[in-house]
């Protein structure tokens, strides 16, 4: 036991902190490891369209050459399943022109094509890695390869752009940004890791983590590629003032809650995922 911990039960009385550790318990167990499992997968067993639209092999094999987690403490595929059935849902309700095909509609850093099928919608997908863009192909959606920090795409190319959980990977964001907003006429769709306070990592950290054993909260990789890894995780305030460098304002912003549908609320229920809605300043 730690001498803060002993300090602070000296100082208030039992009727305060048993309480106060209900309270704990209750909110930061819940989401942690084990007690989200239980959760998430009920929430997909009694989910029909997500099983439909999302479905547990398709996510598994997500990320291509990534072996995807899947453990009682990292239920990733999970987590993939729901936060795409949510910002599907979304669209949907609030942006249905993204779910027509004559919509011009660009997934820079997709990895599966996932959306675009669930949409039942054409669209193109664009990644830095060749073996992704085959994968993509394969499941019948456009694909190319292309940087995002220097895209071979016409100014104001796309209605609408996508970028999911790409942007922590790069080494130049801002310059991704600005180039978002070069090749997009309405809005910039962005999620990036849901922190709370900003992180910025060395490379000899995600080689660790990546070459771990998925049992030790790794990927078991045997070779980790440059890209893979996290450089910046921004908390959302951060992220606000990066955009600001960008030829973009925020629109808006929510977490992506497994819970509750996107846009519900702007409190994070526990989530890894942080969502951005932003439009090019011309």
């Amino acid at each position: 036991m730690s001498t803060l911990t002993m300090n602070i039960k000296e100082i208030l009385p039992p009727t305060i902190i048993k309480p106060l550790k209900k309270i704990k318990n209750r909110y930061f167990n819940r989401f942690s490891g084990e007690n989200l499992y239980p959760r998430l997968e009920q929430l997909i067993k009694t989910n029909k369209e997500i099983n439909e639209l999302f479905p547990f092999k398709d996510l598994s094999q997500h990320y291509v050459y990534e072996p995807s987690r899947q453990t009682k403490e990292h239920p990733d595929v999970f987590c993939n399943q729901i936060r795409y059935y949510r910002v599907y849902n979304y669209f949907k309700t609030y942006f249905p022109e993204i779910l027509r095909s004559e919509t011009a509609v660009l997934d820079i850093g997709d990895t599966s094509g996932v959306l675009f099928r669930a949409m039942k919608r054409k669209g193109l997908s664009a990644n830095i890695n060749a073996d992704v863009v085959s994968f993509i192909k394969s499941r019948g959606i456009d694909a190319k390869e292309g940087n995002i920090e220097q895209l071979d795409f016409a100014d104001k190319s796309f209605d609408y752009t996508f970028c999911f959980q790409c942007l922590e990977h790069l080494p130049n964001p801002i310059k991704a940004l600005n180039e978002l907003s070069r090749i997009t006429r309405k809005n910039v769709f962005i999620s990036i890791p849901y922190v709370n306070c900003t992180k910025i990592y060395t490379k000899d950290h995600w080689q660790s983590l990546k070459k771990s054993s998925v049992a030790d909260g790794g990927w078991s990789e045997q070779e980790v590629r440059e890209v893979d890894g996290h450089k910046f995780e921004f908390s959302t305030s951060d992220f606000k003032k990066i955009v600001t460098h960008a030829n973009l304002t925020c629109v808006d912003q929510f977490p992506i809650n497994y819970f509750s549908p996107l846009g519900e609320s702007r409190k994070s229920d526990g989530t890894y995922f942080n969502f951005f809605i932003l439009k090019p300043i011309r």
